[in-house]
């Protein structure tokens, strides 16, 4: 509701100056003094017959005067009063208050209970789970938050501040690898936090430099495969009637392919004449075309090869399972004392091979949706072409024999 307004200004009548103070708006009509300290008093004492006795009120000094006079100045033309605007600016602190969640509040949670189909419940995490993310990497999402909520799990969204989130980073005792990733999370929350919700102005952990040491970063070495590895990949894909574990394996070997976010998706469709591959991430959101090696393109097209690449969803995991297990790989129930299927080791064997055979970064980060500088940083492995040579002809060798 509008307050009405009692005003007080400085006027010239017939060559005198006065402050006449305003009240007919309440009622009390107009009145002219001859000097301001008279008028603030007369509208001291029109406010106290409108608005009740002003006893316990504190005399206003002449600054406080005049940053009223000013701050109803700035009302002009508004339709609205002093008072109208101290009650919106209240009203709006306390709503910030009540709005602003605590931080545990809005990360939500994932019911693991049943292992083949998760619940994401609330929060930033429902909100990446319905962005189709793997679920590997909601997963890595979850757990590092869970570990952030230890620590700020009770403090408001708007509360925490980079200096906060600095000494948290680096109070990890983890790999500057791994604090990479854990600021790579938390930026994304924030973010989510300062748009749409408004919850904060600013997100706190763009102003985070991370203390890495980028020797450490760029000498980690990514796990591939060896020459005999792939051979026994390889080895078990020709023994093995699930064409789609087949197409599956292959594209992520020796077309780079992320496993779940891309080649999973993939349809026939997705291979044109013009021999590319359409290639829609479900990490990036991008849509790239990547030209295929023949033997790759021969390998994977089929002429019964209809809908998804690695056909039907269903019992993928116990299929992954005895994939696994016939290329002598270590898995829950079998071959404990083989090697261990390293995460993205596929992905990561094809880049390093590609690099070592044709040695162009730039081509590599374009067919793997990456940029330059994170195949800078990982793949520094060094391979001789002899090698890289040796890799590509496994998959020519491959298809050469399975069409033949």
């Amino acid at each position: 509701m509008k307050v009405k307004q009692i005003k007080i200004r400085k006027e010239t009548m017939r060559g005198t100056v006065c402050w006449t103070v305003e009240g007919r708006a309440v009622g009390k009509g107009r009145w002219s003094y001859r000097s301001e300290e008279e008028a603030l008093k007369g509208l001291r004492k029109m406010m106290n017959e409108v608005y009740g006795d002003a006893t316990g009120f504190k005399e206003l000094t002449y600054n406080e005067s005049l940053d009223a006079r000013r701050a109803i100045s700035m009302m002009e033309g508004t339709g609205k009063s002093v008072i109208d605007a101290c009650a919106f600016y209240k009203a709006h602190l306390n709503g910030v208050e009540v709005a602003c969640p605590l931080v545990k509040d809005v990360v939500g949670k994932i019911d693991k209970s049943d292992s083949k189909n998760w619940v994401v419940k609330g929060g930033w995490l429902e909100h990446k789970h319905l962005e189709k993310i793997s679920r590997e990497t909601l997963a890595g999402h979850d757990y590092r938050l869970q570990r952030f909520l230890e620590k700020a799990g009770e403090i408001r969204v708007r509360d925490i501040d980079h200096s906060f989130i600095h000494g948290w980073l680096h109070g990890l005792k983890v790999t500057a690898w791994t604090r990479i990733d854990y600021r790579k999370t938390l930026l994304e929350f924030f973010e989510w936090c300062l748009f749409p919700n408004s919850w904060i102005n600013v997100n706190p952990v763009k102003r985070v430099e991370l203390n890495a040491d980028w020797r450490e970063i760029g000498g980690r070495e990514v796990p591939i495969f060896t020459i005999n590895q792939s051979e026994r990949v390889l080895g078990a894909l020709a023994g093995l009637s699930d064409d789609g574990m087949r197409r599956y394996v292959i594209a992520c070997l020796f077309a780079g392919l992320r496993p779940e976010a891309e080649a999973m998706r993939i349809t026939r469709d997705c291979f044109l004449e013009s021999g590319e591959l359409k290639v829609l991430s479900n990490k990036t959101g991008e849509t790239r075309y990547m030209r295929l090696e023949d033997g790759v393109r021969k390998a994977l097209l089929t002429p019964d090869w209809q809908g998804l690449m690695i056909g039907s969803l269903s019992n993928w995991i116990a299929r992954w399972s005895l994939f696994q297990e016939k290329a002598g790989f270590k898995t829950r129930d079998k071959n404990p004392n083989g090697d261990k299927w390293q995460q993205d080791v596929m992905r990561h064997t094809y880049a390093s091979y590609h690099l070592a055979k044709w040695n162009n970064r730039s081509l590599l980060a374009e067919l793997m949706g990456n940029s330059e500088q994170v195949i800078r940083s990982h793949y520094r492995r060094p391979i001789p072409r002899e090698e890289g040579e040796k890799f590509w002809q496994l998959i020519q060798d491959y298809a050469a024999t399975r069409l033949s």
